[in-house]
C-alpha cells in the first residue's frame, strides 16, 4: 500500500532582472530525509491551523470561495495561507501588507527587518504559531500575490511522498529573502536558463519537479507572462511513475507511451491523463535528473 501524501505548498518567487526574471532557489540540508544536498523553492506541508478561521479573515486579494473555486478543493484558502507561511519561515519573504489600510511592509527599514526576524526565529523553533504572528503585526495575508503554477504528487514508491501544489509570486518591494541555514544551507537568485545550464554542468542539483517546472518557465520571457500563463488554466495533475530502462532509473510523465496512470489522476474525456507536453520523463544520468523525449 503506498504511503498517504502529505499536503504542500510550494513558492516560486520571481523579482525582475535585466534579461528578464531571476527565481529563488534554496539548497536543502544534506542530511534531510527528502531531496537533501537539492536546490528546490521554498515551501513545505500544509498545518491544520493554516485553515483556522482567524487566518482566513486575515486574507485579503482574494476570497475563501474563490480559492476553492480556483484549486478546485475545499480547503483552497488553507493552501494559500500555507503557501504564504513557508515563504516566510523558508525564506524571510512575506505576501503581506497591513490591515490599516492596506499599507506595503518596509522590511529593508532596520527595526522593521529586526522584529520581523525574531518573529521567524521564534515560528522556526516552534516557539511562536504563525497565527499570533499575523495577528500581532495586525497583517493582511495577501492571497492574489499567488498565481497556481503545477501540481504534482510523489511517485508511489517512496516513503515520504507529499501532494504538492506550486504558485509564482513576485518578490515585494523592501524585501531580501534568505534561507533559514536550518532546513536549507544557501539561496540564490538565478534565471531559469542559468539554472539549466548550471544543473547540466552539475553545480546546481534540481531534482525532477523543481527542473521541469524551470524548463516551463523559461518559455516565458517576462514575470507578466509567467503570472499569465499560471492564471490561464487549471494545469495537470504530474503523479511520475517508476520505470527501469536500459539499466537506468526513469520517471515517466503522463503522456509518456510507457505511462500507466495510478490512482488518483484524473483523466480527460479521451481516458487519457493530461501532460504537460514537452519531455515526458527523466532519467538518471551520472547521479543528475535529465528530462527526455520517449
Amino acid at each position: 500500500m503506498p504511503a498517504q501524501p502529505r499536503l504542500a505548498a510550494t513558492v516560486i518567487l520571481l523579482r525582475p532582472a535585466a534579461d528578464g526574471y531571476e527565481i529563488f532557489l534554496v539548497k536543502r540540508h544534506q542530511n534531510s530525509a527528502f531531496m537533501g544536498g537539492a536546490h528546490v523553492f521554498p515551501g513545505g506541508k500544509v498545518d491544520a491551523a493554516d485553515g483556522a478561521d482567524a487566518l482566513v479573515a486575515a486574507c485579503a486579494g482574494r476570497t475563501p470561495a474563490e480559492c476553492v473555486a480556483r484549486l478546485g478543493r475545499p480547503d483552497g484558502a488553507a493552501l494559500h495561507v500555507a503557501a504564504i507561511r513557508e515563504l516566510f519561515e523558508e525564506a524571510g519573504a512575506l505576501l503581506a501588507d497591513r490591515g490599516d489600510g492596506g499599507a506595503p511592509l518596509d522590511l529593508a527599514a532596520p527595526a522593521e527587518a529586526a522584529r520581523f526576524a525574531t518573529h521567524r526565529s521564534a515560528m522556526d523553533q516552534s516557539k511562536k504559531p504563525f497565527v499570533d504572528f499575523v495577528r500581532e503585526e495586525a497583517l493582511r495575508l495577501r492571497l492574489d500575490h499567488l498565481h497556481w503554477w503545477a501540481h504534482w504528487i510523489t511517485p508511489e514508491l517512496e516513503t515520504r511522498r507529499f501532494d504538492a501544489w506550486f504558485f509564482v509570486a513576485t518578490l515585494p518591494a523592501g524585501q531580501t529573502p534568505l534561507h533559514d541555514d536550518r532546513e536549507t544551507v544557501e539561496s540564490l537568485w538565478v534565471s531559469p536558463p542559468e539554472a539549466l545550464a548550471r544543473h547540466r554542468a552539475g553545480t546546481l542539483s534540481l531534482p525532477p519537479p523543481t527542473l521541469r517546472n524551470i524548463e516551463l518557465l523559461a518559455a516565458h520571457a517576462t514575470i507578466d507572462a509567467v503570472c499569465a500563463a499560471a492564471d490561464t488554466s487549471a494545469p495537470p495533475v504530474i503523479l511520475p511513475t517508476v520505470d527501469h530502462l536500459e539499466g537506468k532509473l526513469v520517471l515517466l510523465l503522463p503522456g509518456d507511451p510507457l505511462y500507466r496512470t495510478p490512482d488518483g489522476v484524473p483523466l480527460d474525456a479521451a481516458g487519457a491523463p493530461r501532460g504537460l507536453g514537452g519531455p515526458t520523463r527523466f532519467v538518471l544520468e551520472g547521479g543528475r535528473w535529465e528530462t527526455r523525449y520517449a
